[in-house]
């Protein structure tokens, strides 16, 4: 008699107790609309992220049972979307912007922007002006550049 009363007890903590807690992870980024460029958005979506890597793209609350985050960011209200991709960059030149960009094509390059890089670029130049595209291009979620899409020959 004992035994079929606590039976069903001891069932249910074993069943309780089997349930695997959340995996700890850097950062989980909930509760914002998840843009997948794979399918359709997620609204009330979630993103989990450890040691730099997407390990699971999801509703919030099944992100939330199976992973917990040493930083979470509430995304409520904005949308979550990867890092952009500037597949046409000329990184340096950033320091010859607002030159004469009013003029046609071919007018500001050959009576402006080759005149100016023949007369200033140097490797201080080439540093510079890489330093200050690399800060601008993180603050503006771009993560992924070709540096030689510029490069003729």
């Amino acid at each position: 008699m004992l035994r079929r009363r606590f039976l069903p007890l001891l069932l249910a903590f074993f069943a309780l107790t089997a349930q695997a807690a959340p995996r700890q992870v850097d950062i989980v980024i909930a509760h914002g609309t998840v843009i997948t460029m794979a399918g359709p958005n997620i609204d009330d979506g979630a993103v989990a992220i450890d040691k730099g890597d997407i390990v699971a793209v999801g509703k919030a609350s099944d992100i939330a049972r199976r992973f917990a985050g040493r930083e979470i960011i509430n995304a409520r209200g904005n949308a979550v979307l990867p890092g952009f991709v500037n597949a046409h960059t000329h990184v340096p030149m950033t320091l010859f912007r607002g030159i004469a960009d009013d003029r046609d094509l071919m007018d500001w390059l050959q009576h402006f922007i080759f005149p100016a890089e023949a007369k200033n670029v140097d490797r201080e130049f080439v540093r510079w002006g890489t330093r200050l595209t690399a800060a601008e291009m993180i603050a503006s979620g771009t993560t992924t550049i070709d540096p030689d899409a510029g490069a003729s020959g």
